[in-house]
């Protein structure tokens, strides 16, 4: 029976010990395999290094090569808990210098559960260096590119701001994102045993292109002043104006006041305020658009400038609305329509004209278009079909009302009248076009436009826009601010949109002051006076 059990035993080892071994002979194989991995990987850190080459983002400069844009470095600071010292003094000394709560970062500092904290952001080169001078372990630099905007709030709205990853939000900044953005480099080494470099690859960093738009940065500032200055006097909600060299028709100046201080954007607390109002907010224009709703009939020859409009008694009966002037005019022609602004002389002119003709003619100008050959964001407004208006419709929209367009829209349309009726293409970068561009007025009928735009400054209700020495044309509007109960009469829209020759210059200025709230008439009164006070500015600068 022993003998038996024996032989048992026996055989059982015989048939796992082929087993054990093949086991072992695999389990060993894949040690080898995966240490040798392992031992390689290490090998290769250890003698691998790679260094990041920061990139930055391209800059924007205005047409004299003024920054308007640009990345800065500065440095986040944090502390390396594990080798920080705790004396009271450099604790002190860092909340001075950092100007941080005493209090809060001892607290901070103090907090066993954290290794590191950080302690403050965007600190510039000089603070590092005081701070390096002082020798405090664990104190830890990280050198990074900020966004800065050194002529602040009057181009913030037109500029823009980035987001955390220097990416463009708003403004140029956004719209030219592809060509500013950047990448970074690296240097990758290779080190032998004995710490020697013996391979060397290096990926270069590519810095953003540099952006140079039209904007005069001084007209700029004037422009902002005096619509900060409107403002305030007249207790409006907003201001924006743009102003265009018409021989180039380069936009020179597009600015808006309440704005934001893009370097400090903690103290933004209104995110309306990072809108281009004058390129981004809608509204009725009211009587600028009579210059040109006028000029399709003068255009069409079926007025022309000394044509005379009965206006009496002051107001008008069509399509069972009634129209109204300020007061009963008589009989005006065709040029004391415009100047003196009247709407009854705009509605049996207009209700002269068939529908295609007046929508398909204000269309020409641009107004409910968008602009594809702009870099610049803005809305392309709202102009009904003619399919969708009434003839009550028609003759309204003939004085700036039943549409939607922006000032920008207003500007480009009056460049293309005072540019002998070629359609016009407002730049914002410095640069050639070859652009074929459409007639959209006959000369002859340019011409007659600009003598009564000259007209309404000299003897009309542009006055206040006049300029010493100086050719001044243009047209003032008020328009009622559409809200849901309907028209507000005490909430308007106040525009000038004019022109100036001097110097051999030429100039087109276009205003918007949005709900004054002084005892102002509209236009006349708020916005021509600015016009005039940007003009004398600029030329006294000169």
């Amino acid at each position: 029976m022993s003998h038996q059990t024996e032989k048992t035993r026996e055989l059982v080892l015989w048939f796992f010990l082929p087993i054990l071994f093949s086991l072992l002979f695999v389990r060993l194989i894949y040690f080898q395999i995966t240490e040798a991995e392992f031992s390689l990987d290490k090998i290769d850190n250890r003698i691998s290094q790679s260094k990041v080459i920061k990139s930055s983002r391209g800059k924007i400069v205005d047409r004299n090569d003024r920054v308007l844009a640009e990345d800065i470095i500065f440095y986040d600071i944090g502390i390396d808990l594990n080798y920080f010292s705790y004396k009271p003094d450099e604790i002190k000394f860092i909340s001075n210098l950092l100007n941080i709560e005493e209090q809060n970062l001892r607290e901070r500092s103090s907090n066993q559960r954290l290794k590191f904290i950080q302690i403050s952001k965007k600190v510039n080169r000089e603070k590092v260096e005081a701070l390096k001078k002082e020798k405090i372990q664990g104190l830890v630099f990280d050198e990074k590119y900020y966004r800065n905007y050194p002529e602040g709030e009057a181009f913030s709205q037109l500029i823009g701001i980035t987001d955390i990853n220097n990416d463009g939000l708003q403004g140029i900044e956004l719209s030219f994102q592809k060509s500013l953005d950047s990448s970074d480099g690296r240097i990758d080494l290779k080190r032998d045993g004995n710490g020697k470099v013996i391979e060397e690859v290096i990926v270069p960093e590519k810095d953003g292109d540099l952006i140079k738009l039209s904007i005069d940065s001084d007209y700029q500032f004037i422009v902002f002043d005096e619509l900060k200055r409107a403002v305030i006097e007249n207790n409006a909600s907003t201001a924006s104006a743009i102003m265009i060299d018409l021989d180039s028709e380069e936009i020179l100046a597009i600015t808006n006041y309440p704005s934001f201080n893009p370097n400090d954007r903690k103290s933004l607390s209104d995110i309306s305020l990072v809108t281009n109002k004058a390129s981004i907010s809608l509204l009725e224009p009211g009587s600028v658009l009579k210059p040109l709703s006028i000029s399709l009939a003068l255009d069409d020859e079926l007025i022309n400038e000394d044509t005379l409009i009965d206006t009496n008694p002051g107001w008008v009966e069509f399509e069972d609305y009634r129209t109204e002037d300020f007061k009963n005019y008589g009989i005006l022609s065709v040029s004391e329509v415009i100047a003196k602004s009247s709407n009854v002389g705009t509605v049996k002119i207009c209700s002269q004209m068939n529908k295609s003709r007046v929508i398909s003619g204000i269309r020409s100008f641009g107004i409910g278009e968008y602009f594809s050959e702009m870099f610049l964001n803005h809305r392309e407004g709202f102009l009904p079909g003619e399919q969708n208006i009434s003839l009550r419709g028609l003759v309204s929209l003939c004085y700036g009302y039943g549409l939607q367009t922006t000032l920008l829209h207003i500007a480009k349309a009056y460049t293309g009248i005072l540019n002998d009726g070629i359609e016009a293409n407002l730049k914002i970068i410095s640069s050639e076009s070859n652009e074929i561009r459409r007639r959209i007025l006959k000369k002859e009928t340019t011409d007659k436009i600009k003598n009564i735009l000259i007209h309404t400054v000299n003897n009309g209700t542009g006055k206040l826009a006049k300029v010493k020495d100086g050719v001044v044309g243009g047209k003032t509007g008020t328009s009622f601010i559409s809200k849901q109960q309907g028209y507000d009469e005490d909430s308007i829209n106040a525009l000038f949109v004019g022109f100036i020759e001097k110097n051999s210059e030429r100039y087109l200025l276009a205003i918007m002051v949005q709900e004054p709230k002084n005892d102002v008439s509209g236009g006349s009164d708020v916005a021509a006076p600015i016009f005039s006070n940007v003009f004398k500015s600029i030329f006294a600068s000169s």
